[in-house]
């Protein structure tokens, strides 16, 4: 495609179910069947993440307006999870 340019690519261990950006756009978070990660955006590298099955397969993800905490929906069980970003560090 012309004048499309990939800038960056971020690789999960396992399927991505879910993507947001903060509201500063610089920490993203990638949602996988187990794992919450947050990225930093600008520097292409991974800043933490929620493992150990305390995630239940979220199937969507989303900051906080304040970008303080990432909510996360789980289509398999219905669970909605709320999380400090704090966390994740």
């Amino acid at each position: 495609m012309a004048g499309h340019q990939l800038v960056a690519e971020l690789k999960d261990t396992d399927t991505v179910s879910g993507v947001a950006f903060s509201p500063d756009g610089r920490t993203l978070v990638t949602a996988d069947t187990d794992e919450l990660r947050l990225w930093d955006a600008r520097g292409h590298r991974p800043l933490g993440r929620i493992h150990s099955g305390a995630v239940a397969s979220p199937n969507c993800v989303a900051f906080s307006p304040d970008g303080r905490w990432v909510a996360t929906g789980s289509a398999d069980d219905g669970a909605v999870q709320l999380w400090d970003v704090n966390a994740f560090r």
